[in-house]
């Protein structure tokens, strides 16, 4: 079982038709705008949220910048999972509102300790 809330109750959509990405991920995503259709038109689901494989980003901390892993999430996917944070705040759906826009890190608490001492308001990673 997954540590999250009510983990016997997710599902797993899988996509099966032509890669419509942009490179991110595996070849079983769907479009952001698929994904807004069905969070916004379903009456199926309690809650839809919607996150890539993990891949490498650059993470600039202090004054360098190293490569770490990620995984890029939609603002819903902290909330549906009832998965909360130890400092700051979780992504949530007001960060997916404008294309574009500075992205948002939300750090493993392994990294935050281990790479930021634990620092309870570290504005110093930055992606």
């Amino acid at each position: 079982m997954l540590p999250v809330r009510e983990a016997e109750r997710l599902v797993l959509l899988n996509w099966r038709g032509a890669f419509i990405g942009k490179g991110w991920g595996s070849d079983n995503l769907m479009s952001h705008p698929f994904y807004r259709d069905l969070r916004d038109q379903t009456d199926v689901f309690e809650g839809v949220a919607s996150a890539a494989a993990p891949t490498i980003v650059n993470l600039g901390v202090d004054n360098g910048v190293e490569t770490v892993g990620a995984e890029i999430v939609t603002g819903s996917y902290f909330k549906m999972l009832g998965v909360g944070t130890l400092a700051g705040r979780t992504i949530d759906e007001s960060d997916d509102d404008q294309p574009g826009a500075h992205p948002v890190v939300m750090l493993s608490a392994d990294y935050w300790r281990t790479r930021l001492g634990a620092a309870p308001t570290s504005s110093a990673a930055r992606c």
